[in-house]
């Protein structure tokens, strides 16, 4: 189908209000109307649609267009008062004709969005327009309003359902392109509409195609589950300034008094760092629209720095000043407020929000969660923080939580020699919902916590520990960006201040932030060259390799902090905080945000060029990488490079023995196996060779394909010539280990292949390959139980998330009597989760037999506290009431000790009530006798 006719040009305030069809306006006295108000001719336009009002009271038609020139002029109560008539439907048999009956729809849906009349909006969605679809259903405009309502209500099914129809029938409706964001098409489609063209220039500016629904940026942020951060800032290209700059220029010349333009114009100006040309735009646009605040809003969405929401606040409250009703500022407002930690604000301003949309998800979201925090947390106050804890979780990670950050504060601010803002306010919430909204204003985000520059919302173990994740690792990083942020007032490049909260992880526990897949990723991209640079080290947070560039950030920073030491990387945030000398916040926050001050922080701070700097991290990582005997993954690319040549050059066995590496890697198995014969079977003269090892690769190749096809006998062959020719791989000495753990009587020697695999590969555990299992499961054949201690003990210092061979060690340590080594791994247990009152239960032995009953104590207080609520995860009833005895029985023999008989009595009736037979019970109760 094609495009309708547009007869005349619309200005509407961006995303705020949609054009109407001239074609169904009929009356010529309206057509020329609605081409008065496309040219900006607001007064001439109302005076000719109100003589039409007069004359016919009901119409919708020119109540819409009335309404439309009061609210581009700044005159909502008058654009109201024109609408209200049509809040009570016609009676059946006066709806009139079709064309009449969708401008009075089209008028309603205005009056329901200026008012938050959440009945009239529902009727006309539900009621008058699908009613009109079905008599005209080759109207796309009853489409794109419910798309509208549907989009604002957060129902994004139903959105998607009605843009599937709307396209069917028009897939080039600018209106249905414009309110699903596609604003470039709308543009070519109708080149003569400002509204458009000046939805193009904010589009160029902020960089994405806002509204839309595919691939928009929640979608993305669902691809990286478990992804702590935020995303990279934005900056124009020249070419996208020209283009917007062209697009705002045409707009005018259609529509001079479009307020639309010239906010866009100075949103434009503000990102510029004009302030001289901001405020002129911004005035021309006053000039036609008192109300227009839509240059604040916008300076207000280019100042949103991920970590410091106080200049955006400035711009917001500026804004809502000007226009009371412009609810995407009051909303704004009050996701900022919130991550400011001002609550009351936030509340004030989400209330505002809801009481002009009655379906805003946001708001009504971040509302009720704000409503309801009185309730949801416990609060206490520690030197330099604000805890904030739910309440049923407080009773036992009250104490954890405040120990760690106190000791952790102690340490940064002395590290650092910096003093942040207190208190500093830290929340946990046991909902990941909840979590979501506090943080970024929507359910569903992927994120396990964040720092929003003052105050740290995070997941609590509730939600983290079925995970296996760990609750004490995230609270240090987020912790951690406390101080490089307000050190830098939050003009710190991306990859500076996550790659130090992710180092300083790491420098506290080793095993800390390290994943699956990420040391292969770091290595194959260095050997290929796709590695970026430090001085493009902020670009990696754009794309799909976001994990693998917080690890390499944090290696930069370690790397950093060896060659200048702490001094260089504070020297560091000191530059950052000094600025640029930017004429606004906003422009000074993106040059440092998104990498632009990298080369002049880095000669200031450390007196190298980062050039340089680049040249001497690469060789440091390249020193470190070398130490890992595997082979880096070849792309698919680089394997047809390969093909072409080996195509040339047929005897060239070295090329041939490559190809066949990158062949098996990329699944081209035939090839693989066809290159490394060749190579194998001419092979006799290369073994004497010096590239002899590298040749030898082929017999690896070809011993894993025989593997994975049970050809075991042969498998072992190929390996082993391999073996003897000197190859020194990971996954050759791995499969190795396999083969021999499979033949009776030589476990010790798999033991020394997989040992060998391990020493070449240290931090591999993942698909099947892990060294560390495969020896704990030998030596236990073997009874060997120090190499299984060995084994786990290698293993949990490199993976964090391992609670099973934890607490396997936990209890070799009990029956040992190794209470030291038992509290250290107890309290990697409790970082994971603090709710097991068996790792309570060995803690408070451990510190009895070291002579501390304090400690002791403690530890069967929070044992008997955790079960005072549902369990993290579901445990073995018998368990639970043998670790509850227990915990009782000790607790009454330490109150014995320190002679307070009455506690004493209590712990043991509750030892008793569990277990009436108790003979520990027994004996306590007898001692408490003798003494009274």
């Amino acid at each position: 189908m094609t495009s309708r006719p547009r007869r005349g040009v619309l200005a509407w305030r961006a995303a705020a209000f949609l054009a109407f069809p001239s074609f169904l306006l009929g009356a010529t006295s309206l057509e020329e109307a609605e081409a008065m108000l496309g040219r900006g001719e607001y007064e001439k336009a109302r005076e000719a649609v109100l003589r039409y009002v007069a004359r016919d009271p009901s119409d919708g038609r020119a109540r819409l267009l009335a309404a439309r020139t009061f609210l581009e002029t700044g005159r909502r109560e008058e654009a109201v008062g024109i609408l209200k008539p049509l809040v009570a439907p016609l009676a059946v048999g006066q709806e009139g004709p079709l064309s009449a009956r969708l401008a009075r729809a089209e008028a309603r849906f205005l009056l329901a969005e200026l008012t938050g009349d959440a009945e009239l909006m529902k009727s006309v969605i539900q009621e008058e327009l699908p009613s009109i679809s079905r008599e005209a259903p080759g109207l796309v405009r009853p489409h794109v309003l419910r798309i509208r309502a549907f989009m604002a209500a957060g129902q994004k099914h139903d959105a998607k359902a009605e843009t599937s129809a709307a396209f069917e029938k028009d897939p080039r409706d600018p209106d249905l392109l414009m309110v699903l964001g596609r604003i470039e098409e709308a543009v070519r489609q109708a080149p003569q509409r400002a509204d458009c063209r000046v939805a193009r220039a904010l589009n160029l500016l902020f960089g994405r195609e806002a509204g839309s629904m595919g691939g928009g940026e929640e979608e993305q942020a669902q691809e990286g589950s478990d992804y702590r951060g935020d995303g990279p800032g934005y900056v124009a290209s020249a070419a996208a300034r020209t283009e917007a700059l062209e697009h705002l220029a045409r707009a005018l010349e259609a529509n001079p008094r479009s307020a639309a333009a010239h906010a866009a114009a100075a949103a434009w100006h503000y990102y510029d760092g004009d302030l001289e040309k901001f405020t002129k735009s911004s005035s021309a646009a006053r000039a036609i629209n008192p109300c227009c605040a839509l240059p604040e809003l916008w300076a207000a969405r280019l100042s949103e720095n991920p970590r410091d929401p106080r200049e955006a606040i400035r711009w917001e409250k500026k804004a809502v000043a000007i226009d009371p009703f412009l609810k995407e500022a009051w909303l704004s407002l009050g996701l900022h407020s919130m991550n400011e930690g001002d609550i009351a604000s936030a509340t004030e301003a989400f209330r505002r929000v809801r009481a002009m949309d009655l379906f805003n998800v946001t708001a009504k979201n971040c509302l009720t969660l704000l409503e309801d925090l009185p309730d949801y947390f416990e609060v206490s106050k520690t030197e330099h923080f604000e805890l904030r804890l739910s309440r049923r979780e407080a009773p036992v990670l009250r104490a954890y939580a405040e120990s760690l950050l106190e000791s952790w504060y102690a340490e940064l601010s002395a590290r650092y020699r910096f003093q942040p803002e207190l208190p500093i306010r830290v929340e946990l919430y046991d909902d990941a919902q909840d979590f979501a909204v506090r943080g970024f204003g929507t359910p569903g985000v992927p994120f396990l916590g964040v720092c929003l520059g003052r105050v740290v919302v995070n997941q609590s173990p509730t939600t983290l520990a079925p995970r296996k994740r760990c609750w004490a690792q995230i609270l240090r990083h987020e912790l951690t960006h406390i101080f490089s942020v307000q050190a830098t007032e939050g003009l710190v490049a991306q990859w500076f201040t996550e790659g130090l909260s992710t180092y300083e992880e790491r420098r506290f526990r080793p095993e800390w932030d390290w994943e699956e897949g990420i040391d292969e990723e770091i290595f194959d991209a260095f050997h290929d060259g796709t590695l970026l640079p430090i001085s493009r080290l902020s670009q990696g947070f754009g794309g799909d390799k976001v994990r693998m560039y917080y690890y390499v950030s944090s290696l930069v920073c370690e790397y950093l902090d060896g060659r200048f030491g702490v001094e260089g990387l504070s020297r560091m945030m000191a530059a950052w905080r000094k600025g640029s000398g930017a004429k606004t916040r906003a422009q000074e926050m993106m040059r440092g945000w998104t990498g632009g001050r990298d080369a002049a922080v880095v000669h200031e701070a450390l007196g190298v060029a980062l050039s340089d700097l680049d040249k001497d991290f690469a060789a440091w990582l390249g020193k470190r990488l070398a130490a890992w005997k595997i082979q880096p993954r070849l792309s698919r690319e680089e394997v047809e490079r390969l093909a072409a040549q080996a195509a040339a050059a047929p005897e060239d066995l070295l090329l041939a023995a490559r190809l066949a590496r990158g062949c098996f890697q990329n699944g081209l198995l035939d090839e693989a196996q066809r290159n490394a014969r060749r190579v194998v079977e001419r092979g006799a003269s290369w073994r004497e060779s010096l590239d002899r090892v590298k040749l030898a690769d082929a017999c690896v190749v070809l011993g894993h394909m025989a593997f994975d096809r049970d050809e075991i006998k042969k498998a072992r062959q190929y390996f082993e010539e391999a073996e003897k020719l000197g190859v020194e791989d990971f996954y050759l000495f791995h499969a190795l280990g396999v083969l021999t753990a499979e033949e009776d009587g030589r476990a010790a020697e798999a033991i020394r292949y997989f040992e060998k695999a391990r020493a070449f590969f240290p931090r591999q555990v993942y698909g099947g390959f892990d060294p560390y299992r495969k020896v704990y499961d030998l030596a236990k054949e073997l009874g060997d139980e120090r190499l299984m201690r060995e084994a786990v003990e290698r293993r949990i210092a490199i993976v964090h998330e391992d609670e099973r061979s934890r607490r396997w060690l936990l209890a070799r340590h009990r029956e040992a009597g190794r209470h030291a080594q038992l509290l250290d791994v107890g309290m990697q247990l409790l970082w994971i989760d603090p709710f097991d009152a068996r790792t309570h239960l060995a803690m408070a032995e451990a510190h009895r037999a070291l002579a501390d009953p304090a400690a002791a104590l403690r530890e069967t207080e929070a044992g008997l506290k955790s079960l005072s609520f549902l369990p993290v995860y579901v445990k073995m009833p018998e368990e639970v009431d043998a670790a509850t005895h227990d915990l009782h029985c000790l607790a009454a023999e330490i109150h014995l000790a320190a002679g307070r008989r009455d506690e004493t009595r209590r712990a043991v009736d509750e030892a008793l009530a569990i277990r009436s037979d108790s003979a520990r019970a027994g004996e306590i109760r007898r001692k408490l006798g003798e003494e009274e």
